[in-house]
């Protein structure tokens, strides 16, 4: 999963994830990835 918020973003300027949801699934915590990234961007954000 890293590799495609952080090795994509780093050389390609693009964030790999096509928002399927299938990590979603496979996660045990049931943690959305999705939301905790936009949460991160958005806070980031705003430190700017």
């Amino acid at each position: 999963m890293y590799h495609k918020f952080d090795y994509y973003l780093k050389n390609y300027n693009v964030i790999g994830c096509v928002g399927c949801g299938r990590c979603i699934k496979a996660c045990p915590a049931g943690q959305d990835i999705r939301k905790t990234l936009q949460s991160i961007l958005e806070n980031t954000a705003k430190l700017k």
